[in-house]
């Protein structure tokens, strides 16, 4: 899929987060609002019949707050990880530049465990060989 070519800054927040609190395993948004805001995001309306027509007022309230939370998320997840001790490796900035250009985005290794990285690159070393 190249849909992400057409848009000038595309940023996958839960990506972001995994850097933010060095978590390897993806969770989603649902658990991210609720580490960050202390509540849980209703997703009471989530396997509803999208497809029937009109929408149901919750099903459009499910919609909006889906989707207004993103930008509250982002503020408060630049300020995490501006508090964090990697901060600096973890920049909305780093999590959106290569896709500008439409290539793959390779989360950096700051989410991965520096030991798991040393294993990796002698796999990588005695596969040469």
């Amino acid at each position: 899929m190249k849909f992400y070519e057409k848009f000038a800054r595309f940023l996958d927040l839960q990506s972001f987060w995994q850097a933010i609190k060095k978590e390897k395993n993806q969770i989603g948004l649902a658990k991210v609002v609720e580490s960050i805001f202390d509540k849980p995001l209703c997703k009471g309306e989530q396997m509803s019949n999208w497809e029937k027509r009109p929408l149901r007022k919750s099903q459009q309230h499910y919609g909006a707050l889906d989707a207004v939370c993103l930008v509250q998320l982002l503020s408060r997840m630049e300020e995490k990880a501006r508090a964090e001790e990697h901060g600096d490796l973890v920049t909305v900035e780093l999590f959106t530049r290569e896709l500008i250009y439409g290539k793959k985005l390779d989360l950096p290794d700051v989410i991965t465990d520096p030991n798991e990285k040393k294993e990796k690159d002698n796999k990588k070393d005695r596969r040469r060989r």
